[in-house]
């Protein structure tokens, strides 16, 4: 979500200061004497064969690179993510999907932080001067069922970009040139889109009306704020007072948004939004939003027996631990 809905709690600072440590930094963020230096190699999720391909794979919401810390070096050092979810100062985080390369890491380092009443999950240990246990952590409880809903919505789509049904879709945070290729050459496409909470200060957080001029008369759409800060991408209702607007806004808000299944598939014709060059898809009806990215369910069907069977063909020799 955006920083409208992510409070600094002490939790955080805390976390803050570990990581400075591990990293040979001074508390106030200056970098260490040279003696007190480590150094660190970077690791991707989602591997590309260019430096640019690992960059735009691996951004999150805000246009920042996100890789794997090994501190001291891959082969002999610490994974600094790892550490920082088994000493308690985060739980694994899923809410944009699993680990690739260390998923089954991450669920024991989270394990063995909550079985010893580590950082978050101990308020014993927390730092003085906090009054109520939200000021310490967020609301976990709340968050992590939330984020393992996400979890596995995304890794369906991942399944189903492996087994060739949605090699045709774009990813806002992923494909921004190819959506803005195909927005000015009005293309009918299928995006992945997150509509989780943005803005406190618009409907649902990610939508408002807004009036403009057509044809000489004044008309209101709804925009959909639909792609990220880094990444813009909108959904548009050319008219926001017909009735299969109302059934589109009301699907959203019983299905996707808040802390709703929020990912959705959206299916149609592209264009730009002149003013500001932002790529956007007409949604007339509430049929071009899914939750998956072929409307025909044989057919996911299908091609998911098929590459599971292929993956079935393949030889595994077990062994006892």
């Amino acid at each position: 979500m955006s920083k409208f809905y992510k409070p600094i709690t002490y939790g955080g600072k805390e976390a803050a200061e570990f990581l400075k440590l591990h990293l040979g930094f001074l508390h106030d963020g200056r970098p260490a004497p040279e003696s007190a230096q480590t150094s660190v190699d970077v690791e991707f999720d989602a591997v590309e064969d260019t430096i640019v391909g690992c960059r735009r794979h691996n951004q999150d919401n805000y246009g920042r690179v996100l890789a794997y810390l090994h501190v001291g070096g891959k082969t002999f050092g610490e994974n600094l993510s790892l550490a920082i979810v088994r000493a308690g100062f985060s739980p694994y985080h899923v809410k944009y999907g699993r680990s690739r390369l260390y998923h089954a890491d991450f669920l024991e380092a989270e394990r063995t932080a909550m079985a010893e009443d580590r950082g978050v999950w101990g308020l014993a240990n927390a730092v003085e001067g906090f009054f109520y246990p939200g000021d310490y952590t967020r609301d976990y409880s709340r968050l992590l069922p939330w984020w393992w809903m996400r979890e596995e919505i995304v890794q369906d789509f991942r399944r189903w970009e492996a087994e060739g049904v949605a090699r045709h879709v774009f990813v806002p945070r992923v494909h921004k040139d190819q959506l803005i290729a195909a927005a000015n050459d009005r293309k009918s496409i299928t995006v992945f889109v997150d509509l989780q909470p943005k803005n406190p200060y618009v409907d649902l957080g990610i939508m408002r009306d807004v009036e403009y001029i057509a044809a000489g008369q004044t008309k209101v759409g709804t925009v959909i704020y639909a792609g990220t800060k880094a990444h813009p991408f909108n959904l548009w209702i050319d008219n926001a007072r017909s009735s299969e607007a109302a059934k589109i806004k009301t699907l959203i808000e019983r299905r996707y948004s808040r802390t709703g299944r929020n990912y959705a598939y959206v299916h149609g014709k592209a264009f730009t939004y002149h003013k500001k060059g932002i790529p956007q898809i007409q949604v007339d009806f509430a049929d071009q939003i899914t939750d998956t990215p072929n409307k025909d369910p044989l057919k996911l069907h299908h091609s998911g027996e098929a590459y599971h069977l292929a993956a079935a063909s393949v030889k595994v020799k077990r062994v006892a631990a």
